[in-house]
């Protein structure tokens, strides 16, 4: 049985196609400002990376913010719903997730089958979004990927007094001009900066699972779900 999983997300469309369960082809595009032509693109590519047709399809469900403009789909779950499902189907223990998405954070608490009993979002501000992060990167003039990984290298990182993306910003741009950019950057071990701006990101997240009466074991959406679905063959 062939299907395939759609996300209509709000910064990225994703495409996963699957022959009983096991991934056997993926495709991804910016969504643009014209979304539907831009998750046909990533769907052609699935299927391109798939070696199958659209006839050969037997079933396809779209999630995301956008996904009740997603082409060719049977049916659409919400976000949270998806992310529930997907989470405990990869990590049967999983009982409460964290989905930082590029505009909104969420945290579900769902129980061992996938089913949602307890949600909370954060759609009204970039603080514990993806596009924090983003901003961040901007800041410190490197990519998303050179931040996580200079994080990792830090021993002390920063602490970040501001609770708005944007005064986190402008908190960021004021300690890499008064410290040295060596010090920051480039010096093994020393690079605080960077580890206190994931750690805000961190609490963020966290924040909502008591929204949610979050449970052990938790599981992160944005770094996990999708890394297990786009390396797997």
């Amino acid at each position: 049985m062939i299907t395939v999983g759609i996300d209509m997300g709000s910064k990225t469309i994703k495409v996963v196609v699957l022959r009983d369960g096991e991934v056997i082809g993926r495709g991804i595009e910016l969504a643009g400002f014209e979304s539907r032509e831009a998750a046909e693109k990533a769907f052609d590519a699935a299927l391109q990376d798939a070696g199958i047709s659209k006839a050969d399809i037997d079933g396809m469900v779209a999630t995301g913010a956008g996904r009740k403009n997603a082409p060719h789909t049977d049916r659409d779950i919400t976000e949270v719903g998806g992310d529930a499902k997907g989470v405990v189907t990869l990590y049967p223990h999983a009982r409460t997730v964290i989905d930082v998405g590029a505009e909104e954070g969420r945290a579900i608490r769902c129980n061992e089958e996938g089913k949602v009993l307890d949600f909370a979002l954060n759609e009204k501000c970039a603080a514990g979004a993806g596009a924090f992060t983003e901003a961040m990167s901007r800041a410190l003039e490197v990519s998303v990927e050179e931040l996580g990984q200079m994080s990792l290298r830090s021993k002390n990182p920063t602490p970040m007094n501001a609770q708005c993306a944007v005064f986190a910003e402008s908190e960021v741009c004021l300690c890499s001009t008064t410290r040295s950019r060596r010090k920051i950057f480039r010096e093994p071990y020393t690079t605080p900066l960077p580890a206190g701006l994931f750690l805000w990101l961190a609490r963020s997240g966290s924040s909502l699972t008591w929204c949610s009466s979050a449970e052990s074991p938790t599981t992160r959406v944005s770094s996990i779900l999708w890394r297990e679905l786009w390396s797997a063959r």
